[in-house]
C-alpha cells in the first residue's frame, strides 16, 4: 500500500471548486480549513480531488478526518476504513452512539 506524505505547498487542481458549489472556492480555503476540505472530498470527489487530497494532506490527515467526522456517510467511512486500514471502532461516524442518535430535523 502506498502511504501518501502531506505536501502542504501543492496547489489544488482547478477542478476542485465543481465540489464547493456553496461558497466561493479559492485555493485559501485548502490551506485554511483542511478539515472541510478533505470531508468534502472523500464524500464528493472524483479520482483526481482524491489524489490531490492524499498528496497534499497525506494520508494520516485523511485517517484523522475519517475518525472524527460527523458529515460523512457510513459507505464514506467504510471505504476509507479499508483504504487507510483504520480499525472500525476508531471511526466515530460507525460506532454505536453515533448510528442511535436522535435525527435533530425530524424530532423537533
Amino acid at each position: 500500500m502506498k502511504t501518501h506524505v502531506a505536501s502542504p505547498t501543492l496547489k489544488p487542481p482547478p477542478s476542485i471548486a465543481r465540489f464547493f458549489c456553496e461558497i466561493c472556492w479559492e485555493d485559501r480555503i485548502a490551506d485554511e480549513y483542511p478539515f472541510y476540505t478533505v470531508e468534502r472530498l472523500i464524500e464528493n470527489g472524483n479520482l483526481e480531488a482524491v489524489r490531490w487530497l492524499r498528496d497534499r494532506y497525506g494520508d494520516n490527515f485523511v485517517r484523522k478526518v475519517v475518525c472524527r467526522s460527523k458529515n460523512i456517510s457510513r459507505r464514506t467511512a467504510r471505504y476509507w476504513q479499508v483504504v487507510l486500514d483504520i480499525p472500525e471502532e476508531e471511526i466515530q461516524c460507525l460506532s454505536e452512539s453515533w448510528l442511535n442518535r436522535p435525527n435533530r430535523f425530524w424530532n423537533d
